[in-house]
């Protein structure tokens, strides 16, 4: 998948803004129909209220009443304090005189720079006003409005960070797959051509040793079986299929169980198996740890010149051997699949091995110790 980055970022920024603008949008539509509803009542309540006969109770909102002679002309005593007050009156009477509204109709109306809700009620000989003053609250709007789209500017941006960061991991996953399926395809290709290779030359008279043409397909059907078989378990695990069956096992049996499998070969090369190991009882997945630990005896028997030591103090089990020390670069790529080393080695062994080891919830490492090289597996 081309531009993986961009596009999760974007998607994921777009959603971010839209899920804001209509958090904010539903916000605003609700509160200015809550004023609303609540200056509409309350003014409506106190035009009708009668002192004589009733209380009032309009719902903690302000409801201010201007009276006016039928010029609209309001005057009053405009000095100190009350000067804004009254300032107010006069700007509200101004507005009314030059808006005649019908009678008792309330209007939302903006003069000098302040929001009101105004209805007017005649009489015979003055005009009564009632307002409400709600640019306190329209201004608390304006104010959350700002916050939020800070918010929204920020959580974006987050948003967009977070969708950068995925995106590279999935295009890194994207092109550690693609490696993968190409390895995993040159490794069962090699095997393939010789098993083709052998059959051809036998098919057609050049090869005529059946016995050794048979030995060769063999062995090389049995790598591609070995392969085959490591890189679905590999899969399994990695997809949280394999489920460990763990039971409680003395740890030498256990190593005993993988060092057969070694043994032939380690006479046949004249190595020395040295073994150390504390009687200490362990719960584990004995199929694949056993796998695992053969794993890695497997490969030290490949490289090491005389001996193999393996210890187990109760915290760390070690594999060591004295082959030629393993270079930083190498250290670091040991456990990925099919890495190639300098000496060209390649496989998915190391690989399936970690990740049984780590399914157990343990750690492995390797690295270079005492003019040979170890395994760690700490428990």
């Amino acid at each position: 998948m081309k531009h993986t980055k961009l596009k999760l970022t974007l998607t994921i920024s777009v959603l971010m803004v839209i899920s804001f603008v209509i958090i904010l949008l539903v916000f605003n539509i609700i509160m200015s129909g809550y004023i609303q509803d609540k200056s509409y009542r309350a003014i409506d309540q106190f035009m009708q209220y009668d002192a004589d006969t009733e209380d009032i109770d309009t719902d903690s909102v302000l409801v201010n009443y201007l009276w006016v002679s039928p010029g609209y002309e309001f005057s009053a005593y405009k000095e100190g304090a009350y000067h804004y007050y009254y300032a107010v009156k006069d700007d509200i009477a101004r507005w009314c005189a030059n808006n005649k509204q019908p009678d008792g109709e309330i209007l939302p109306v903006e003069i000098e720079g302040r929001s009101y809700y105004i209805a007017q009620q005649r009489e015979a000989d003055a005009i009564n006003i009632f307002y409400v003053d709600i640019t306190s609250e329209k201004d608390s709007i304006a104010i959350i409005n700002i916050l939020m789209l800070i918010v929204m500017a920020l959580c974006a941006s987050a948003a967009g960070f977070v969708g950068i960061q995925v995106g590279k991991q999935i295009e890194h996953d994207q092109e550690k797959q693609k490696e993968f399926f190409e390895n995993a395809s040159h490794e069962l290709k090699t095997p393939l051509m010789a098993i083709q290779g052998y059959a051809e030359g036998f098919e057609s008279g050049i090869i005529k040793d059946e016995k050794h043409v048979a030995k060769v397909i063999i062995d090389e059907t049995n790598k591609m079986a070995k392969l085959v078989d490591e890189i679905l378990c590999l899969s399994r695990i990695e997809s949280g299929a394999t489920k460990l069956q763990k039971e409680k096992i003395r740890v030498k049996d256990a190593i005993n169980d993988c060092l057969v499998s070694i043994e032939g070969l380690a006479m046949k090369k004249k190595i020395q198996l040295e073994i150390n190991v504390i009687d200490a009882i362990i719960e584990i997945d004995v199929v694949q740890f056993e796998k695992a630990i053969t794993n890695i005896l497997t490969n030290a028997v490949r490289h090491t010149d005389e001996v193999i030591n393996v210890t187990f103090d109760g915290k760390k089990l070690i594999i060591w051997d004295d082959g030629k020390p393993i270079s930083e670069n190498d250290l670091e790529n040991i456990f990925e699949r099919f890495y190639t080393s300098k000496n060209g080695n390649t496989g998915i062994g190391l690989s399936l091995t970690k990740g049984i080891i780590e399914q157990h919830g343990w750690k492995i490492y390797a690295e270079n110790m005492n003019a040979g090289t170890q395994f760690v597996i700490e428990i």
